[in-house]
């Protein structure tokens, strides 16, 4: 599942893996936490501005923002723990495929698959408002 990530510094999208809790004996509270892989602006996605400001821009051919996946000079899917009070909504991605879509995509397996993603706005009013 595809969730948007709220953080100090801003929002990010990224995919759960794995809730956990951390168990500290000299805590009374025990801590929620999450293993996700996130998402990056994907390239030629990001514009300056007047301002000198840079901005994550939408596609112009269907006004929706494209990501990738996160990873390490590996090639490795990049990891973050974070805390599950860091997960604000579910948010729906579209793989990209181009002119054709491969024939051993199926809607099971084509998150894993895909290198490129939109993020449907449009999928609901909530979502299309905290996009936009």
């Amino acid at each position: 599942m595809i969730f948007l990530i709220n953080t100090a510094l801003g929002h990010y999208a990224a995919q759960l893996r794995l809730v956990f809790c951390e168990n500290n004996p000299t805590e009374k509270e025990k801590k929620l936490l999450a293993l996700v892989q996130p998402f990056k602006p994907a390239r030629n996605t990001i514009a300056e501005q007047e301002d000198g400001s840079r901005a994550f821009v939408t596609d112009d051919n269907v006004e929706m923002f494209r990501v990738v996946r996160e990873k390490e000079r590996n090639g490795a899917r990049r990891w973050r723990v974070i805390e599950l009070s860091e997960i604000w909504r579910p948010i729906e991605l579209i793989p990209l495929f181009y002119k054709k879509c491969p024939s051993s995509w199926t809607s099971s397996n084509s998150l894993e698959l895909a290198e490129e993603f939109y993020v449907n706005c449009f999928s609901d009013k909530e979502t299309y408002q905290s996009v936009w």
